[in-house]
């Protein structure tokens, strides 16, 4: 009887990994970011709830409460809260206000099934990472199918936010056992990060695995091995670097120059006519925002900077929620390292990643937020039950 439950229990994580890969390859079809304009987002739209109903319906008998949790999925009640307050203040229609906060539900949901689901099924925790790490292989196919697109479509080089699912993924690999095989999986994400040509993504890589290898040393007692990794995937990255650049007739290196960093592809220009409708705004509508959306309709597309589109739709009681749910991510990890736990290297690779992304463009109302979630649910469910790939 314990045998058929066991297997029972794999079934699930299978039927996700289905539904994610069919996600995304639907996404990546049928999105402009991959080059197809006016695609049919039907079954898109469909996902998203199919998703967020399984963590759901498993949570409602199946939960287990877990202090770290909240540290995360405490202040994403009160960002949502907050949300539908200042956007019923603001008339915002209600089909908005929806669409914005199934977001909210969304990550609160995932981050306490997979954090659930982790504990709970502590002897299948191997193949839920080879479910991430087989994610992680799906969505490197996904970026060279929409840099393809892209390139048919409009016979220009393929850039596409879809390499920042490739970053969330990464920690899974930095899990596998086999040097080998890890070391592999490594050189193809690297140079998959290095050809997409987005610069945030090939700025946040570097940095995420610097974090990792840097807490790893200090964790687990092995310095000279994380210098070794370190140096080994910096040579790697130096001459992808050069080499792409050459490839590409010098487009990387000019995505790099002082002009181009400071334009930022016209955000700069967005940035700071957000800011400016921010600075000319009376104290009530500076202190509540404009509400859900109001950042597109203003700009007609978001600012690409968290802070200042929390700033701009939800106002200073916005933004300050925002930073408390920075504060309670890095609260994590600074616990676990407090702690000495091996999990704390790869929940560290989520924060550099989450500080660095609400820089470059949005985050908390971006699909790819998923496998954040996820992945910090996965590591807090790990935390007392460490294991590693074979």
């Amino acid at each position: 009887m314990a045998k058929i439950i066991r297997k029972n229990r794999i079934y699930l994580p299978i039927i996700l990994f289905i539904l994610l890969s069919l996600y995304g390859y639907y996404d990546v079809t049928t999105s402009s970011q991959g080059g197809i304009a006016d695609g049919d987002r039907t079954v898109v739209h469909i996902m998203v709830p199919l998703l967020i109903a399984i963590e759901g319906i498993y949570l409602l008998f199946k939960r287990v409460r877990n202090r770290e949790i909240t540290y995360i999925t405490t202040p994403l009640y009160f960002y949502g809260a907050w949300l539908v307050i200042s956007s019923l203040i603001n008339g915002i229609s209600l089909s908005t206000i929806f669409f914005y906060l199934l977001f909210i539900i969304w990550w609160i949901l995932t981050a306490k099934f997979f954090s659930s689901y982790t504990i709970r099924n502590n002897t299948h925790q191997k193949l839920i990472i080879r479910i991430f790490v087989l994610l992680f292989l799906v969505w490197i196919i996904f970026n060279i199918k929409a840099r393809i697109q892209i390139n048919l479509s409009n016979d220009k080089y393929g850039i596409t936010m879809f390499i920042y699912y490739v970053l969330l993924l990464f920690p899974f690999v930095m899990l596998i056992k086999n040097i080998a095989l890890r070391n592999i999986l490594i050189g193809i994400g690297v140079v998959t990060t290095i050809f997409s040509l987005k610069r945030g993504a090939i700025i946040s890589l570097p940095a995420m695995l610097i974090v990792f290898f840097l807490i790893r040393a200090k964790v687990n007692g092995k310095a000279l091995g994380s210098l070794g990794g370190l140096i080994l995937i910096f040579f790697l990255i130096y001459f992808l670097v050069a080499y792409v650049d050459q490839q590409t007739e010098g487009l990387l290196f000019s995505r790099f120059d002082s002009e181009s960093l400071q334009s930022g592809s016209g955000r700069d220009e967005l940035r700071a006519a957000a800011l400016d409708n921010i600075s000319n705004r009376d104290i009530i509508r500076l202190i509540i925002g404009l509400g859900a959306g109001s950042t597109v309709k203003f700009l007609e597309t978001g600012a690409h900077n968290e802070w200042i589109e929390a700033l701009f739709s939800f106002g200073i009681i916005g933004i300050c929620i925002y930073f408390w749910m920075v504060v309670g991510c890095c609260r994590l990890v600074i616990n676990n390292y407090k702690a000495q736990n091996p999990v704390t290297p790869y929940l560290a690779m989520y924060v550099v990643y989450l500080l660095l992304s609400t820089i470059f463009s949005g985050f908390i109302f971006m699909h790819v937020a998923f496998y954040f979630w996820s992945g910090i649910g996965v590591f807090i469910g790990m935390r007392d039950t460490h294991c590693r790939l074979l």
